[in-house]
This record gives C-alpha cells, sequence and structure tokens, in this order.
C-alpha cells in the first residue's frame, strides 16, 4: 500500500510539472505575440530594420510586392514551439501588411509596415511662433450664472457639457469663435439654444436656456471658453520633396484641459527670442520671443502627439538659411556625443553637444524614443538645460538628422526625450496618402 501511494504521489507530481511548464511556456509566448508590433516604420536605404521574438507556432504571410523582406533567426532557446528571433528589413518604399497565423491557418494578428525613402531634408533648428485656431470654441470649465434675482444656477446637469467639449455649432450655425458664440447667445433673448459638440471621437448634442446675469446684464451659459492657442516652438526640418515641414516633435495641447487641439487654421511664424529664463529642478525655464501675425511664413494642417506640421511659402522664408542632411533611422542612433541645433538669445542658430544616453528601439511611435542630456556648457550657461521653446530642435548625430527634442525632465532640466525622425516624416506620409484622413473625415460626419 504504502509502495502504490509513492508511485501515484510521484506521477501527481510530475503531471503537476509538466501543467506548470506548459502554463508557463503558453504564458511566455503570448506575451510575445502582445508583443509583435501593431505598425512597423522602416527606412529604405536608411540601414533600417525592425526585431522582435516571434512564437514557431505563428506563421508569417506578406504580400509578394518588394517592398520588404522577412529574415527569421533560429533562437538559441529552444522549446517545443520552436520561438525565434525575425527582422523585417525594407527593399523599397511604399506599405504593405505582415499577417501572422496561428500554425498557419488561423490569422491572429496583421501588422501595418510602412517603408520611407530616405531622402535628404532641408534641417532648420529656427524659432517659430505658432497659432493656432481650433475651429470650435473649447470649454475649459463649466460654472453658475448669477441671475437677476440673485440665485446661483446651474445650466448644465448630468455632465451634458464638460470641460475639454469643443462647441462646433449651435442653432445650426458653425461656431469657430467665443466672439461668435457670444453673440449667437445674446441673441437668443433667453429663448433655448441647441448646442453640438465634439466629446472625443464622437459628437453630442443638448438644449439650453441662457439666463441674464446680474453682474453685467447679458445672457451667459456658465462656461469658460477658448477659441485659439499660441506660443513658441522650433522648426525641425524642410522637406523638399512634399513642401512640408515637421516642429514641435509633440502636439499642443490646451493647457487648462490636456486636450489635444484639432485644427480649424494655424499659421507659423519666424520669431525673435526677446530673452530667457533659465530652467532650474522643477521649474521649467523658457524662451520668451515675439512674432509678427503679419508675417506667416506657412500654414499648419496637423498637430497630433508627434508634432505639427504643413508647408512653408518659400516666397515667404529664406530656405538657403536651412543645412541639408541625411536622414538617420533609429538603428543607426549610438549612445554617446550628438548634437541639437537652436536658436539662441543672439538670434542665431547654435549647433550644442549633447549625450544620447537611452535609445527605446522597439518604441515605433511616440515622442519619448530617445533620452538626452545637455552637455554643451555655453547652452547650460544661457538656458540650463531643455526649456519650453526648445521642443523640435533637430538631433545630429554622425552627419544624419536622427530625431527632435520633445520633452523636458521638470526634476532635472539638462536631461529630456526626443522623438526619433522616422515618426515625424511619417506623419506627412500618413496624411498625403489621405486613406488614413479621409476614412476619419468619413466617420466623423456619419456620426453627425
Amino acid at each position: 500500500m504504502i509502495h502504490h501511494g509513492v508511485r501515484r504521489k510521484t506521477n501527481n507530481s510530475i503531471k503537476f510539472l509538466l501543467l506548470f511548464l506548459l502554463i508557463f511556456e503558453l504564458l511566455f509566448v503570448g506575451l510575445n505575440i502582445l508583443l509583435v508590433p501593431n505598425e512597423i516604420l522602416l527606412i529604405h536605404n536608411g540601414f533600417s530594420q525592425e526585431s522582435f521574438f516571434k512564437p514557431g507556432f505563428l506563421k508569417i504571410n506578406m504580400k509578394e510586392n518588394g517592398i520588404i523582406r522577412i529574415l527569421e533567426h533560429e533562437s538559441d532557446l529552444k522549446s517545443v514551439f520552436n520561438s525565434g528571433n525575425t527582422s523585417v528589413q525594407p527593399t523599397s518604399a511604399g506599405e504593405t501588411e505582415i499577417r501572422f497565423d496561428l500554425f498557419g491557418i488561423l490569422p491572429i494578428k496583421t501588422t501595418n509596415v510602412r517603408v520611407l525613402d530616405n531622402r535628404e531634408v532641408l534641417v532648420s533648428g529656427k524659432s517659430i511662433g505658432v497659432h493656432l485656431n481650433i475651429g470650435g470654441v473649447l470649454v475649459l470649465a463649466v460654472s453658475t450664472v448669477n441671475d437677476t434675482e440673485g440665485k446661483s444656477v446651474s445650466l448644465f446637469t448630468d455632465d451634458s457639457i464638460v470641460k475639454g467639449d469643443i462647441i462646433r455649432k449651435v442653432n445650426d450655425i458653425d461656431v469657430k469663435s467665443v466672439e461668435a458664440l457670444k453673440t449667437i447667445v445674446q441673441d437668443s433673448k433667453g429663448n433655448e439654444i441647441s448646442i453640438l459638440a465634439q466629446r472625443g471621437d464622437r459628437l453630442v448634442t443638448w438644449s439650453v436656456r441662457p439666463v441674464i446675469s446680474k453682474d453685467d446684464g447679458e445672457y451667459k451659459l456658465g462656461l469658460w471658453v477658448r477659441d485659439a492657442s499660441a506660443g513658441i516652438g522650433t522648426l525641425t526640418f524642410y522637406d523638399g520633396e512634399t513642401g512640408w515641414y515637421g516642429a514641435l516633435g509633440h502636439g499642443i495641447s490646451d493647457t487648462d484641459t490636456g486636450v489635444m487641439m484639432p485644427v480649424g487654421t494655424g499659421r507659423i511664424f519666424n520669431s525673435n527670442i526677446m530673452g530667457i529664463r533659465k530652467g532650474a529642478p522643477g521649474a521649467p525655464g523658457e524662451f520668451k520671443g515675439m512674432f509678427n501675425m503679419q508675417k506667416e511664413i506657412g500654414n499648419i494642417k496637423i498637430n497630433n502627439e508627434f508634432g505639427i506640421y504643413g508647408t512653408i511659402d518659400k516666397n515667404k522664408t529664406d530656405l538657403s538659411e536651412y543645412t541639408p542632411y541625411k536622414v538617420g533611422s533609429k538603428n543607426k542612433i549610438k549612445l554617446g556625443k550628438a548634437y541639437i541645433l537652436c536658436q539662441g538669445e543672439d538670434n542665431t542658430i547654435g549647433k550644442y553637444e549633447i549625450e544620447i544616453v537611452k535609445v527605446s528601439k522597439n518604441i515605433t511611435s511616440g515622442s519619448k524614443g530617445i533620452v538626452l542630456t545637455i552637455t554643451d556648457p555655453k547652452l547650460l550657461e544661457q538656458t540650463g538645460g531643455i526649456i519650453q521653446g526648445m521642443s523640435g530642435s533637430p538631433i545630429i548625430q554622425n552627419d544624419m538628422l536622427v530625431g527632435a527634442v520633445t520633452h523636458v525632465f521638470v526634476n532635472d532640466p539638462k536631461k529630456g526625450y526626443g522623438i526619433f525622425i522616422e515618426c515625424m516624416l511619417n506623419e506627412i506620409e500618413k496624411y498625403n496618402n489621405k486613406s488614413s484622413a479621409t476614412v476619419q473625415f468619413a466617420e466623423l460626419s456619419k456620426a453627425g
């Protein structure tokens, strides 16, 4: 009896161990399925490739269109799933897809691949003024109105309107400015008005009766609103093939709501640096600039997490001030010395030494793929490190444009983030391709 009990116990232990190993293996490969990127961005002839760990039971299917090639390398880590490293390399510019099939039968994931031309661009570093009209009215806060009897009246309940909503129409009339909204509210004479607003990706409507305020005798809604944003940034590059520029490396968001400002109309201008507030730990510095809004040099067509983009009027800016550089992909970036270009207090563009301390090559999008430290004594003396207005400053390494400065570490202004240059170029490619922009517009129109 003891002999049989020990055997059963041993068999159960073996089964438990096998089950544990199977669960561990499934979790391991499941994690790697999640790590297979949803999008791959490459530069043709830019020594660019994307590598990831692929479980062996996933088979790759792709269109034979000559845009990419797949290299699969068997891993030293042997398992029943025969996992290994996979590399995607560009062979020509274009867009394609890779499909991952479970055991070559069941499709479970599709990855979009975009290959950009390795073209030369004109690199700037100039300070620019930015003015962006959102094409609507952004709600900053919702408050009450003191009516003629002195009562505090709340016109919006149950989150019918919330901070971050963008008012697009009132009584079917387009509202593109704060003044336009105020005029319609006054003309209502207290009658009910219908408001259409954008909330994220959807449209919402509600009706309300404006109330006469005891404070000034005008009709009010109890809303704090804004219709535009302005500031200083840095122009990164001009692409002669498309006539487009890229700047900032991150989007323009409303300071009060955090909402990414949509583009109604937008313009950029040459800017003069009038002074510098030096940065310190916990207190970011800034360029104090001035620009003439009668002398624009270009427009803004895109504002998103990767920066602002538009076209430049070559008749209104001197392109001879820009410097041609080849584009370098993230795979060409090395840890160590590099340079940034930015406009200083004397309004000339300087070349300042930095150190690249980290490169997150697995990041295919976003504005924090590069971690850098300002090391140039002259720039540190002027600014204390990375300051507001420096966003978009080109990052140069080995005579290639590899990225742009985007953010500062608030508690250590000598350090900050940068975006890969291919992420910025990709935004121009996507816009000019029009496919994604057309789909988004159609969906928004349908929702309305």
